[in-house]
């Protein structure tokens, strides 16, 4: 199987990669084979309304911060243009690290979607990144809900990793070009990138146990763009070995690599068993999370294995994040639905025959309506016409449920499909007291995807905090 390089759009690249590929990369991820190393350019987060990459943020605000004036435009400034314009001045070069660990500790950072689905993919036991932000760890601690150990790199002191860290609860974080500190231990110009670079060309500073893991796995790397000199370093030496002599899977999704053609030509010519795939990071981690979910029996084809009543084993006590109830007429806008919620990361319990089979499946509905975490009833025309039918009882039980539910805590979001209205529905009294969401016909928007995303998160925080 040739190696893979994932990076936007050029000439030489393929859109996507063959069905094979994904199949072995997927069976590697699987089998515990794959180091994924996360670069600055998958990080991009809401800011003011558009997406901005967590690198030209932290430029931004370094450059108000220390009273510079950067000639670059905006959209293309970097650390690196900024403490160029600092040192200019004459002024000292450490208080730039301070400064920057100042500004991530107050810029409260949203975790990028890309990084949780990462972190949800249990089967990946190492994640290298090259960014010295704590996103990373963070979305590995939300997804999770375990502490992951963090390693970081330092020419001065190059951290390794235990021997033992395939076995922990949560996949180990290290941090290949330093971790954010007030000290100078971490990249943040070109001259560091050199300086780190070289230093891990000493084998007395190259952690042996990391060395190891990154010759003998596969790699995974996502929003890694360098320069062309640069971006051959850097693979070089993360492999620690000849190019040509390699037989292992290497990804890379990047930004930047649109013109550096004679990169491309490179890594076709002496690492023939990579493939060069056009694609933006976010994409490639989306369509990644994709495969992976049907590989794990995760996506909605397969919810049923998951949450359908008639297969659900999970014990009385398990929370299932979100009930779905609707009527039976109603179940392809329930689909959609649930299709955009579980691609999310939120498990829904679906029921999509509407079984009513007797005791045990009054039992099963009685138990995850009393453990979700957010019960969403699918409104329409429909339910207004019957008087009678099994969500009814649903929403009857899910009505007493929430009389329990602070009232300051979501708990039943109802959805309107069609032009039911909000304040005389035929629904129980309590549902008249919550926010209804409308989604004609069941089209879902983003932003209700990330509200419901966004009160699952907190109901899970508050359970959490108080276990």
């Amino acid at each position: 199987m040739p190696s893979i390089l994932a990076t936007p759009v050029n000439d030489l690249a393929q859109e996507s990669l063959n069905p094979l590929t994904w199949e072995y990369l997927l069976e590697y991820i699987d089998a515990g084979k794959v180091v994924v190393i996360v670069g600055p350019e998958l990080l991009d987060v809401d800011c003011g309304g558009k997406k901005r990459l967590v690198s030209e943020i932290a430029a931004e605000k370094l450059a108000e911060r220390l009273e510079i004036t950067v000639t670059e435009p905006e959209s293309s400034r970097s650390l690196n243009d900024v403490v160029c314009c600092y040192l200019k001045s004459g002024r000292k070069r450490a208080d730039i690290y301070a400064a920057l660990q100042i500004i991530f500790r107050d810029l409260n950072l949203q975790i990028p979607e890309s990084l949780r689905k990462l972190a949800r993919m249990s089967k990946i036991k190492l994640f290298v990144t090259t960014s010295f932000d704590p996103l990373l760890r963070q979305a590995i601690e939300e997804e999770t809900s375990s502490k992951p150990e963090v390693f970081a790199y330092a020419p001065n002191d190059p951290q390794d990793l235990p021997t033992d860290f395939t076995k922990a609860k949560a996949p180990v974080v290290y941090h290949l070009l330093g971790r954010l500190s007030a000290t100078p231990d971490y990249v943040v110009t070109d001259e560091d990138m050199l300086e780190f670079l070289c230093s891990m060309q000493d084998p007395t500073r190259r952690p042996p146990r990391l060395s190891d893991e990154l010759k003998k796995q596969h790699l995974l790397i996502i929003g890694c763009s360098y320069p062309d000199w640069l971006a051959r370093f850097f693979i070089r030496t993360t492999k620690g070995d000849r190019l040509s002599s390699m037989e292992d899977l290497k990804v890379l999704a990047a930004n930047r690599v649109r013109e550096d053609r004679s990169l491309v030509a490179f890594l076709e010519h002496f690492s023939q068993r990579t493939e060069v795939v056009e694609i933006s990071p976010a994409n490639f981690v989306n369509e990644l999370w994709e495969r992976y979910q049907q590989r794990q029996g995760l996506t909605a084809g397969s919810v049923a294995g998951r949450h359908d009543s008639r297969a659900n084993d999970e014990d009385e006590h398990q929370r299932v994040g979100v009930f779905l109830s609707y009527a039976t007429e109603d179940v392809a806008a329930a689909e959609a639905i649930r299709d955009a919620l579980d691609a999310a990361g939120i498990d829904v319990w679906f029921d999509k025959h509407r079984l009513e089979s007797g005791d045990l499946y009054d039992a099963k509905i009685r138990q995850n309506i009393r453990n979700c975490l957010l019960f969403l009833p699918v409104i329409s025309e429909t339910t207004e016409r019957r008087a009678e039918g099994y969500f009814r009882l649903e929403w009857d039980l899910a009505a007493e449920r929430s009389r329990k539910v602070a009232a300051t805590i979501p708990f039943i979001v109802p959805i309107v499909i069609d032009d039911v209205s909000t304040t005389e529905a035929l629904v129980p009294p309590r549902f008249l007291d919550a926010q209804w969401q409308k989604l004609p016909s069941g089209a879902v928007s983003e932003e209700f995807v990330l509200r419901i995303v966004r009160l699952v998160r907190e109901r899970q925080k508050r359970e959490k905090a108080h276990a």
